[in-house]
């Protein structure tokens, strides 16, 4: 008799532990349904999909500019600040963008404190695709992109993102066929580094 009732006990605390699991489970597997018909509605209404962290760290980024100036201060997504133009050339774009696509920019007013607060948000968060944007600085170094590169196709109306995208891929020229292809490096003799143009071919 003490033995069934200590399997019964094993049995009950095996089901409880079963259940718990079975609970988390179905938890995550409706919180990702949840996740992805959000993404789905998203990109029907023609927005861009992000991480969900990503997501997250730029509203909590605005909530704690909030709560410190008492009033909205914007924080934007480097991607949804652009538009392609020619989207045949929307892989090689986000190719060479990469993470970079995924960068914060804010007011340049509020610029330092808003990079005290990322920092803790990524640690927060376990997130390190993304980063803030110091328009201020790159609108100063006055980049251009040379004719017929890469930033030819980037249509934005804000100063900073065009200033980035410059700065980016304002140097990667686009080619037509693979005999227009080559490689030109270049050296900056002030500040000694290699710039590799690429052109790109398709």
């Amino acid at each position: 008799m003490e033995n069934f009732r200590s399997t019964l006990s094993q049995f009950k605390s095996r089901v409880a532990s079963l259940s718990v699991s079975l609970s988390r489970t179905m938890f995550n597997i409706e919180k990702k349904i949840s996740s992805l018909r959000e993404e789905e509605t998203n990109i029907k209404k023609g927005s861009k999909s992000f991480d969900s962290r990503l997501v997250i760290i730029k509203k909590a980024l605005q909530d704690k500019l909030y709560a410190k100036y008492h009033k909205t201060i914007e924080v934007e997504i480097f991607a949804d600040l652009i538009d392609i133009k020619d989207l045949t050339w929307s892989n090689a774009i986000e190719g060479f963008l990469y993470n970079q696509k995924f960068n914060l920019f804010v007011d340049p007013k509020y610029f330092v404190e808003a990079y005290d607060i990322l920092k803790d948000l990524l640690l927060e968060n376990r997130f390190y695709g993304t980063s803030l944007v110091d328009q201020e600085r790159i609108i100063e170094k006055n980049y251009e992109s040379e004719n017929g590169s890469l930033a030819d196709e980037i249509i934005t109306d804000h100063d900073g993102a065009r200033a980035y995208a410059n700065f980016l891929i304002g140097r990667l020229y686009k080619a037509k066929s693979l005999m227009k292809l080559e490689i030109l490096v270049m050296v900056l003799p002030k500040i000694a580094i290699f710039i590799e143009i690429l052109l790109i071919a398709y």
